[in-house]
């Protein structure tokens, strides 16, 4: 029996059963080796990193090494990148495999396996150290930096490597748009009986004529007034053909944006559902910024283009020229599969992520569309005016792309009406529109991501990650998709650029990320290159604390915010650990919270508004707090042993004499929202129940069992083996108007649909008698 380890566990039953008998698959759960959290981990004299098993992999980690001891051969199948270098690069270490083999596949396919295990590799240790460098830089710079940086900005504050300078990003931008002086300008316009409507112009240096701004309104209503009194007089028409090529198969930056644009998904949640369908086995792996296609793929689009619409399909195949540092052993993201099964099995977000994919693969293999773009010249007296439109005349890879996918191809030329060269045109009118320029716009998460690539900050994997983590750390705000720097994030880029601007320097970030590279390409070593960089970065860390208080005085205010982060101590204590407990200010500012000093080895937190219930939890035995509801109205009783203890009940909550019907345990009488009782079991996961409702002269509709009161509606008394239910206002209207059904004689009631309202047995499902509303009543409902 051979053992694949992966990388995921929701591969592990798509892979077990394409290689089939005799071989066995277990995953790993991503990483599950890392530095130490409680101390720095990396000795700077030798460069000896020194790990630790994550104590909630422990058990996982001992069934891999198990299963390896009793296997003929071990293969490391962790994905195809450097995260899943290291992964593996781990998993040797830890089993000690001598000659490690990697099981390297882009897709999870039959075929892609199948030939994968026929060609196995070495472990890459140039990729693994890369991937270790990373690891290690990042380390240093986080437990060397962030300490530095909370006695200002409190407890949470960090720096790192790729965080720091696209936080840079975001706060620049802002202190560009605050700083910018709009200008104001004029535009003409000239509208025609016809419907036509041209722009004036003027020639450019280069001789080409443009569309012109103004810069008063003097000269724009001189020229509108000339324009007026002149006749308007077609100088030419001509048309020319225009090709637009299709874009590339996406990287994983152009599937941020693109889905972003088209889906509104933010970077983090497009691939979280990317790594859902490649674990599918629906697309090829997902964090690659390479354009390259495979033959076999390749050969999938045009054999679909062939069938599906012949005329798109380019003479020869269509490669796009992958960029200097891609990822030359990836694979654009694109489909592993055509066949309309795999969309079948798909549903919701990952459908609508799948179908983008899908297409955007699908048109980067077909012809370019073909517009007949027309110029219209028009000249009044002394003035020149310009209308420009196109028409499709052959939609070539448009055919799978029904939508732009990207917001600057939204603005498409309009379709001009027929004019001829010569022709006196009828003027309706000439507009003069008084304008400004605009700052420039405020980042989303789909054009941050952008930047990021387009600066060489960060790599496929750290896009979505990164900005998940300013937002985390409150550093940015989002306000309609676009994002600005918070107080707190604006505070520490200006701290960093006092002392240790390196860190926002996106071309010296990229150029880290470029030695990177060059570790995992084998054109530098790894401790050389740690050593080089420390040697630089490590004198200008001493002098920060100095550069750091230099600028804290500019800011006298930080330190009280830094203090309520950190936290105000209390006379209480942690009913956890006994430690004294702090009051601390939350993170986005909106409030305080109680939390154990003790933190993060005890994560006690409370609100501070609770007080004590008096009495023990019925789960737990700890004390009860009480606290107000978020909503304001009323209150409810909270374990104080969360989140150990998650008890949560109304506060009117009181203990019920009967032992629960399902566990015999102890149970609680609560109440629902419209305040009629019931009984509860305590324990967390029994879920039984007694009905208290007072019982009403009704029988249910479905199972002629007796029915109790539950506030606006009536209930089966054998809930939940019995849904039977009735809503009152419901009933009464049936009762009212006489509907009852003529298969089974019970009350119709008034249901609604997508198709409108109808009647329906309440009998349902036992009856499944509908019958359209009566229009008197639709009528008066309208």
């Amino acid at each position: 029996m051979k053992l694949v380890v992966l990388e995921s566990p929701n591969k592990v039953e798509k892979v077990s059963h394409y290689l089939g008998a005799g071989y066995k698959v277990l995953a790993t759960a991503g990483h599950f080796r890392d530095l130490p959290d409680d101390a720095m981990g990396v000795d700077t004299k030798t460069w000896t990193p020194t790990f630790t098993i994550n104590p909630k992999k422990k058990d996982l980690v001992d069934r891999i090494k198990a299963a390896a001891a009793g296997a003929e051969e071990v293969l490391l199948a962790s994905d195809a990148d450097r995260e899943g270098e290291a992964i593996s690069w781990h998993l040797a270490q830890v089993l000690g495999l001598k000659k490690p083999m990697r099981l390297k596949y882009t897709e999870i396919t039959e075929k892609a396996l199948k030939e994968a295990i026929t060609r196995l590799v070495p472990l890459d240790q140039n990729l693994a150290d890369a991937q270790l460098c990373r690891r290690i830089q990042d380390r240093l710079i986080g437990y060397e930096v962030s300490p530095k940086l909370t006695p200002y900005f409190g407890k949470g504050a960090s720096a790192g490597r790729v965080q720091s300078a696209t936080l840079h990003l975001v706060v620049a931008r802002e202190i560009e748009r605050e700083q910018f002086k709009p200008v104001p300008y004029w535009t003409l316009a000239s509208k025609y009986q016809n419907g036509l409507v041209a722009r004036y112009a003027s020639l450019n240096d280069k001789g080409e004529l443009v569309d012109t701004r103004l810069t008063t309104s003097a000269e724009a209503e001189a020229i509108a007034t000339r324009a007026r009194a002149a006749t308007h007089t077609v100088s030419s028409v001509a048309t020319k053909p225009v090709e637009r090529k299709p874009k590339a198969p996406f990287t994983t930056s152009t599937l941020q944006q693109a889905a972003s644009s088209q889906l509104g998904f933010k970077p983090d949640q497009t691939m979280k559902l990317a790594q859902a369908l490649f674990e599918r086995g629906a697309i090829s792996y997902h964090r690659t910024d390479s354009v390259a296609l495979s033959e076999d793929a390749i050969t999938l689009a045009r054999d679909f283009i062939t069938a599906d619409y012949p005329k798109a399909l380019p003479a020869q195949p269509v490669r796009y020229k992958v960029k200097g540092d891609a990822q030359g052993a990836h694979e654009a993201i694109r489909p592993t599969s055509l066949d309309p099964a795999t969309v079948a099995e798909l549903q919701g977000d990952e459908a609508a992520l799948y179908d983008l994919i899908r297409r955007r693969f699908l048109a980067c293999q077909s012809k370019p569309a073909v517009f007949d773009q027309t110029t219209v010249t028009i000249t009044a007296g002394d003035t020149i005016w310009r209308a420009v439109g196109a028409v499709v005349q052959f939609d070539g890879f448009l055919h799978y792309l029904t939508d732009s996918e990207d917001q600057e191809d939204n603005a498409d030329e309009p379709r001009l009406p027929r004019v001829a060269n010569g022709e006196v045109l009828s003027l309706a009118d000439i507009t003069v529109a008084a304008k400004t320029t605009k700052p420039p716009p405020r980042f989303t998460q789909a054009t941050l991501v952008r930047e990021m690539e387009r600066t060489g900050i960060g790599r496929p994997s750290t896009y979505a990650t990164t900005v998940t983590t300013l937002f985390d750390r409150t550093y940015i705000a989002e306000e309609k998709k676009d994002l600005y720097p918070t107080p707190r994030g604006r505070g520490v880029d200006t701290f960093l650029a006092r002392g240790l601007p390196e860190l926002l320097d996106t071309d010296l970030t990229a150029q880290m990320e470029a030695r990177l590279d060059a570790i995992a390409d084998g054109q530098a070593r790894l401790k050389p290159e740690l050593q080089a960089w420390w040697s630089t970065f490590e004198p200008k860390l001493r002098m920060a604390p100095q550069a750091f208080e230099a600028e804290a005085k500019n800011h006298p205010a930080l330190a009280a915010e830094a203090a309520a982060r950190l936290g105000t101590p209390t006379d209480k204590v942690c009913p956890q650990c006994q430690k004294p407990l702090l009051l601390r200010t939350r993170k986005d500012a909106k409030g305080q919270f109680l939390s154990c000093s003790g933190y993060p080895v005890c994560n006690y937190a409370a609100n501070p508004a609770a007080r004590s219930a008096g009495k023990p939890c019925p789960r737990c035995g700890k004390d009860l707090n009480v606290l107000p509801r978020k909503s304001g109205d009323g209150e409810y009783l909270a374990c104080s042993g969360y989140p150990a203890c998650d008890y949560k009940a109304d506060a009117t909550a009181k203990a019920y004499e009967k032992p629960c019907p399902k566990c015999s345990g102890p149970m609680e009488q609560v109440a629902n929202k419209a305040g009629v009782p019931y009984a509860r079991c305590v324990k967390k996961d029994c879920g039984g129940l007694i009905d208290l409702a007072p019982a009403v002269a009704e029988t249910c509709p479905v199972c002629a069992s007796s029915m109790t009161d539950k506030g606006d509606f009536l209930s089966c008394t054998k809930y939940p083996a019995c849904k039977g239910s009735y809503d009152k206002k419901g009933l009464a209207k049936s009762r009212k108007n006489n509907w009852t059904c003529p298969k089974c004689a019970k009350p119709l009631m008034e249901r609604k649909s997508a198709k409108g309202a109808f009647l329906g047995c309440s009998a349902y499902p036992v009856c499944k008698h509908i019958t359209p509303l009566p229009s008197t009543v639709r009528n008066t409902s309208r």
